[in-house]
């Protein structure tokens, strides 16, 4: 009986080195596809700004003015490059621990009204209808207010750059222990691949295609991962439930996170 007792413990034992060691392999993989990804993110903006200065000192600008969008092309490059950066850098932080995000039970409704504000104007410009309800239901999730707001605010602003045509509507849907907000995108346009880390890399800016930057930056697979790991960290998830195929034009994502009971000062 000892011996059969060990052995089921070693196999059980055997079991769990097993798992952990493809968990470990399949994290590997990721990181790896991270790696390759945020390189090229960061070297189309470089790209581009070293394009823009190569015509500049090649006295290839055919008028001062011209000379002076260029700068200014190059100059907003910076500057986007240097935003990515720090969103790369936070969230890399955040998986090493050396960030913490700091949750506490926030309404539902305050959600709702921030995503609104983030995007409506974006979604009006482009022409799009976005359709963001108003929420009554007097929930609370457990979630960071800015990042949370800003990852979905992010996600919707990405479709919206890259759908071309269409609308969108955000949704609730209560459950016992969690609360998910689901994103329908109406446009037969596919802006996620279905596992957006393996989406295309956008090809680099040459001479003969322009130094002009890629819209948006970062692209729409980066800003799911981006999303996605700030929303993990704060115990949820976010999930692209399906994609333009044929005959259907429809985009889902589902963002889910606990819910909680708000803080007695809330209820004063």
């Amino acid at each position: 009986m000892d011996d059969l007792q060990t052995i089921e413990s070693l196999s059980a034992d055997l079991a769990t080195m097993t798992l952990a060691y493809e968990q470990a392999i399949h994290l590997g993989q990721l990181k790896s596809g991270f790696l390759a990804r945020t390189s090229h993110e960061l070297r189309a903006p470089l790209s581009s700004m070293m394009g823009l200065h190569q015509l500049i000192l090649s006295d290839l600008c055919e008028s001062p003015e011209e000379e002076r969008d260029f700068i200014r092309q190059a100059h907003e490059a910076a500057q986007r490059l240097l935003k990515l950066l720090d969103e790369i850098i936070y969230v890399s932080k955040l998986d090493y621990g050396a960030n913490q995000i700091e949750v506490h039970p926030l309404a539902i409704q305050t959600v709702f009204a921030g995503i609104e504000r983030l995007t409506h104007l974006l979604a009006t410009n482009r022409g799009y209808g976005l359709t963001i309800p108003d929420i009554d239901d007097e929930l609370y999730i457990m979630a960071d207010e800015k990042k949370f707001v800003q990852a979905i605010a992010n996600i919707i602003s990405a479709a919206i750059a890259l759908m071309k045509e269409g609308e969108l509507s955000l949704s609730l849907e209560p459950h016992a222990e969690t609360v998910d907000l689901v994103l329908q995108i109406q446009s037969p346009h596919t802006i996620w691949e279905a596992n957006p880390a393996d989406a295309p890399l956008p090809p680099l800016a040459t001479a003969d295609t322009g130094y002009r930057l890629p819209t948006p930056l970062p692209s729409a697979a980066m800003t799911f991962h981006l999303s996605r790991t700030l929303i993990q960290h704060m115990a949820g998830s976010l999930t692209l439930e399906a994609t333009p195929a044929a005959g259907d034009a429809l985009t889902q994502i589902r963002f889910q996170i606990p819910t909680t009971e708000p803080e007695p000062e809330l209820l004063d």
